[in-house]
Formats: C-alpha cells, structure tokens, sequence
C-alpha cells in the first residue's frame, strides 16, 4: 500500500516558470516495503536530490539536485505496485528490478497486454546476482551436475526463480530434475552445511554473510554460468548483465555469473531539465559515500559504464548526461 500520511504534492507536470517561482517540485520515489532495503536506499537517494525552495544554499563540495526538487521515499507492496504507480502518476520515479521493467515496458507478465511503453530509465543503481553454491569436493563440478540434486531456492514465491529456472535449463537441468527446498537465506546455509541439501541458489547484491561464516570453516565453491548459456540468456533475457564473481574455493580466481540490475525509473512526463539534475547530482563524487551507505550491505554501485546498461530506453535527460560524461555530445 501506499503510505497514507505522505503530503500530496502537486504533480511534475510543471514549467520552468514554477522553478523560478519558487514552487516546490514533488519527486516520489516508490521503493517497496519499508522493510526492504531498497526503501532505505529511496531514503538516501531522496535527501541526496533534494534542493528545495528556501533551504541552505548548495554545498561547494556538493552538487545539488534540481532547483525546487523535493524527493520523498513513499513505501509501496512490491515492485509491481511500484510500476503501476508510475502509469498512474501517483508517484514520479521509482525503484524497480529489471526482469519486471522489461516485463511492464513490453506487456508480459503480469503486464501482459498492456505494455507500459512511456516508462524511461534513469539509471542502474546496483545489480543482485545470482549464486548457485556447492560444497567443495561435494561431486557437483558444473550446473549440470544439479540433476536429481536437492537444492535450497529462497522463498516459495520468490519473483527470480524464473530466471534461475532459465539459467538452469540452458544447462539442461529442469525443475523436476531438482528435489526443491524452499529456505531462507540463513536456513540455506546452515542445510549446506549440514549435507541436508546439495546446493543453495541466491539472488542477492552480494554473497549472504550466513554463506561467507560457513566458507572459512567449510570449502564452498560457486558454480559458474558456463560461456554459452550466458550468450544465450542475454539474447533471451535481454535485462540480465554479464558478471565475474569470486569462488570462494580457489581464493581469487573469478568464474562467470549472471546479475540482475536495480534501476531508478520514470516515465516520458519528467521534464529532460529534471532527469539531468537528478542524474548530475546523484553521479557526484561528494555524493557517492552517501549513496554507497544506502545500497544494501555489501553491494556495490553501478560503475558509471553500467548506468546506461538498461533494457528499456533511457529518459532524455539522463541519457544527456551521459553523452557528456562519456565526452560524446552529439
């Protein structure tokens, strides 16, 4: 739901001449539950792009967000309602992964038949990967080695599995080739441990810390995504992003992986002026040790050659800042 107590602004359907004017500019970014770390990250993101009329003058050491800019981190019930909130303009900007952007951009899913084709990237904010681990020296040296395997997978409703399902299927393993437990992240690891299950697979921004404990007493490894099912999945899935991950048997060596991007999201109806500002300021370097302190623990921000790695199109503003970031301004 909605957080009820927000103050209704109005909409961002304003002129240059309201910036001038002194008028307050409502930027709500729906973020999920107040549970959830995304919300806490919307929180960060919203002081960091906040300029409003009659505040403190801007920093020298900082650069701003739009002048007039008011943002606001407003709970919501998931993803979907933070989609379906940008259609309906209750909500300016919004936090979103994206397997269910692309889904909502091109009507499939739970959007099917109604594709959303105004909504507009602003940026990757952080990316959630996909871990598959196994306990070294256990017999399980690649993904195929999944099959008639008992595996720990999250939550029964865990929105990923569709993609950890296409991940496993371009190795040739099916759902009912997996004996399937359904643990959360702390209860996966301590079955790993215990050889009450043969493997655990986990969407996060970085490996769980119940995983890191158990690899300094017990040999993990990470299965990775071999060269070919890569390739093939970014044809198929085109909002997944290559990565290298760590294996935590062999020390540095890095093994191929799949991430899930978090994006920050808008429609056509932001003026360019806006997405710009909103993209200069939260790109600042004296802004980055804030931001870094909002993404969940662990994670990492998108390096600047990844913001514009969205499956749907960037809105203008921001794709405008990153021509001039890169030096390409056509």
């Amino acid at each position: 739901m909605l957080c009820g107590a927000c103050i209704a602004l109005p909409t961002l359907a304003f002129t240059q001449e309201a910036e001038v004017a002194g008028t307050p500019i409502p930027l709500r970014i729906a973020a999920g539950p107040a549970s959830e770390p995304m919300f806490a990250a919307a929180g960060i993101v919203a002081n960091i792009v906040s300029n409003p009329p009659g505040g403190p003058a801007c920093p020298a050491s900082a650069i701003c967000g739009p002048p007039g800019v008011v943002g606001e981190a407003r709970s919501t019930a998931s993803a979907i309602a933070n989609i379906e909130s940008l259609a309906t303009g209750e909500n300016e900007t919004a936090f979103v992964e994206g397997d269910v952007l692309w889904q909502a951009y091109n009507g499939f899913g739970r959007f099917a038949g109604k594709p959303l084709g105004d909504l507009r990237a602003l940026s990757v904010l952080y990316t959630k990967t996909v871990f598959l681990i196994v306990r070294a020296g256990g017999g399980i040296p690649d993904i195929a080695g999944l099959r008639r395997k008992t595996v720990a997978l999250g939550d029964l409703d865990d929105p990923h599995f569709h993609i950890v399902s296409a991940i496993l299927g371009q190795h040739g393993v099916r759902e009912r080739d997996l004996t399937l437990v359904h643990l959360g992240t702390d209860s996966a690891a301590s079955a790993l441990a215990h050889g009450e299950v043969d493997a655990a697979i986990m969407v996060a921004p970085t490996l769980p810390q119940a995983f890191r404990d158990i690899a300094e007493r017990l040999p993990l490894r990470l299965l990775p995504v071999e060269t070919g099912a890569v390739q093939a999945l970014l044809r198929q899935q085109p909002y997944l992003i290559e990565v290298e991950i760590g294996d935590l048997a062999e020390g540095r060596r890095r093994t191929s992986g799949l991430a899930l991007p978090v994006l920050w999201v808008t429609t056509q109806r932001l003026p360019p002026q806006i997405g710009y500002g909103l993209i200069r300021s939260l790109q600042a370097p004296a802004n980055q040790e804030a931001m870094a302190q909002a993404l969940p623990q662990g994670s990492a921000i998108a390096a600047r050659e990844e913001l514009t790695r969205s499956p749907i199109p960037l809105h203008i503003g921001a794709a405008r800042w990153s021509e001039e970031a890169s030096g390409v301004v056509r």
